[in-house]
């Protein structure tokens, strides 16, 4: 059966591939720049080196309303609601990397703020993440 759940991850992979766009994912370092003051933001802008960890990948940007016809339930409405993009990113293009833990997605010059991830995983495999974004 775990063969069948393979092949279902690599057909995700290749459509998403094919239909999608280069896009990195992104977790952010949450070392405190002072760290007797944690809680204290720090004015700078933001540089590469605030990076604990990004993943290049492919990413196909839909609608949130178009969720609907993927057969999205009444429990995930809050991600149609609330986001303002959605992305799709295959399991295997990540290497079944928990995308939960990821703050953003960059998207060329466009930065988006991951709101909420669905995982689509029915068997051992992750086959898909359907990532709620805003700006």
């Amino acid at each position: 059966m775990a063969d069948f759940y393979e092949k279902m991850a690599a057909v995700a992979e290749k459509q998403i591939t094919k239909r999608g766009r280069s896009i990195s994912v992104v977790k952010i370092s949450r070392t405190p720049t002072d760290a007797s003051k944690p809680w204290r933001a720090d004015d700078t802008p933001r540089e590469d080196t605030d990076l604990e960890d990004s993943i290049l990948t492919m990413g196909a940007f839909v609608e949130p309303s178009s969720l609907v016809h993927f057969g999205f339930t009444s429990e995930d409405s809050e991600l149609v609601k609330r986001s303002k993009q959605v992305v799709l990113i295959a399991g295997k293009s990540v290497n079944q990397a928990d995308i939960d833990q990821y703050d953003e997605i960059w998207d060329g010059a466009t930065i988006w703020k991951i709101d909420r991830t669905i995982r689509l995983k029915p068997g051992p495999v992750t086959l898909l993440y359907v990532v709620g974004l805003s700006q």
